[in-house]
């Protein structure tokens, strides 16, 4: 095992990825103790983790304690953002532009799903990704849960592409006057 730290502390991805799944027991262990509703993106986070902070392991002390300790940090870590966001979820609800609703004279287009400028507004976002997030949200009124579950994609990604779709559509209601300045 020491061969392959020394090769992936050189940079050596394929090492790397051999010396993960040599202890991605313990990573598995960890994201299952302290953050049993994140598993796989406790093991991800450990993953992108390990590498950054593979040069700090100085070969004096146990790999698989020293790896157990950072596991444990990060799973803590994940599990924790994890409370912040139900948290969070539960006091504002599920709103769409960070915790936000649109501006007023977009939101009544937004409600008006019939709307031909709503039309107009969606099918000018150019991202593909974006646009299809904002119909998702707008159009057939899904939560972020299901719009990631759908574009293949984690929730807070979701929100990215609805608010980056939303922002956009506000630029171009702007400019065909359709909201004031």
């Amino acid at each position: 095992m020491n061969d392959r730290i020394a090769r992936a502390k050189a940079g050596d991805e394929t090492a790397f990825l051999e010396l993960f799944e040599s202890i991605k027991d313990i990573a598995v262990a960890r994201a299952k103790r302290h953050a049993p509703n994140q598993i796989d993106d406790a093991v991800q986070e450990m993953r992108l983790r390990l590498w950054n902070a593979l040069d700090r392991y100085d070969g004096r002390g146990d790999f698989r304690t020293w790896v157990g300790v950072l596991f444990r940090h990060v799973a803590i870590d994940v599990n924790r953002k994890e409370q912040r966001r139900t948290r969070r979820e539960a006091r504002y609800g599920d709103r769409t532009v960070a915790g936000r609703s649109p501006p007023e004279p977009l939101s009544r287009l937004l409600d008006d799903e019939s709307s031909e400028a709503l039309s107009r507004l969606i099918e000018s976002i150019p991202s593909e990704t974006c646009r299809t997030a904002v119909r998702l949200r707008y159009v057939e009124r899904l939560p972020h849960r299901e719009i990631a579950r759908r574009l293949g994609v984690k929730p807070a990604s979701s929100r990215v592409y609805v608010h980056r779709g939303v922002r956009h559509m506000i630029r171009t209601a702007r400019r065909l006057n359709l909201i004031p300045l």
